[in-house]
């Protein structure tokens, strides 16, 4: 989906960016890239497939890692 990756390169440009790379970075974040499936990831980015991000997102959030990366990154957004 080109908007998609368009609109997570302009969060990393804005004023958020650097937090929301640390919080990439963090050991949470590694925790949890390493329960996806990186390929599944690339097909539904790449094809814009909305249910396949959807599904996915719910297998991350199925994790308490995942439950809290989420709402790690929904704190950082409001701030």
């Amino acid at each position: 989906m080109r908007d998609l990756r368009e609109a997570a390169q302009a969060l990393q440009r804005g004023e958020k960016g650097e937090a929301l790379r640390a919080l990439a970075a963090s050991a949470e974040a590694r925790r949890v890239s390493g329960a996806l499936d990186a390929q599944a990831v690339e097909r539904a980015l790449g094809s814009g497939d909305a249910e396949a991000m959807r599904q996915l997102l719910g297998t991350l959030l199925q994790t308490e890692e995942g439950r809290k990366l989420a709402e790690n990154v929904r704190k950082l957004m409001q701030d």
